[in-house]
């Protein structure tokens, strides 16, 4: 999000908490609303963290995905998903 926001990276990406992540977001949704572009996101090796349900409970919660501008792709193990109850769309779910 950085990267597209203004053309560099992160000076040090390991300090990069959720609100930076959020505010990332934000801005980055307004400019994609302005301009008409859509940002895809893929995300690899989810059942390699150790928090995995935390992590992706924390990403739903930041990440608009509703009316949104960005597109997610995540990869995994299948068992890792589950449908929400009285729902049809996906939810992570513990291994």
């Amino acid at each position: 999000m950085h990267w597209a926001l203004s053309a560099s990276e992160l000076s040090n990406p390991h300090s990069a908490d959720e609100g930076l992540v959020r505010r990332l977001s934000f801005d980055l949704q307004r400019l994609a609303k302005r301009t008409g572009q859509i940002y895809y996101f893929l995300i690899d090796g989810m059942e390699e963290l150790e928090a995995t349900e935390v992590f992706a409970a924390t990403l739903l919660a930041i990440l608009p995905l509703e009316y949104s501008s960005f597109r997610l792709l995540v990869s995994g193990e299948a068992q890792w998903f589950r449908l929400r109850p009285n729902q049809n769309e996906l939810w992570p779910t513990s291994l």
